[in-house]
């Protein structure tokens, strides 16, 4: 029994498989990888964001271990 061709088979050529070391992993080779980035002034506020978070933690640490903040 032979499986049907639909649109979502897809084939890769030997030579492609022989280039990535016979790697037979199922990936769509007509998928487009597709990433969105931030823009650079959201980066800065995440960052600014965790490393307040950091310092909240730090305080708390320090104020378990009984040291004062300087």
């Amino acid at each position: 029994m032979e499986k049907e061709i639909s649109k979502y088979s897809w084939f890769v050529p030997v030579e492609e498989a022989i280039k990535r070391g016979y790697d037979l992993t199922a990936r769509n080779p007509n998928k487009k990888e597709e990433y969105e980035y931030e823009p650079p002034q959201v980066l800065v506020s995440k960052i600014m964001e965790k490393e307040k978070r950091i310092s909240e933690i730090l305080d708390a640490l320090y104020e378990v271990l009984g040291y004062e903040k300087s």
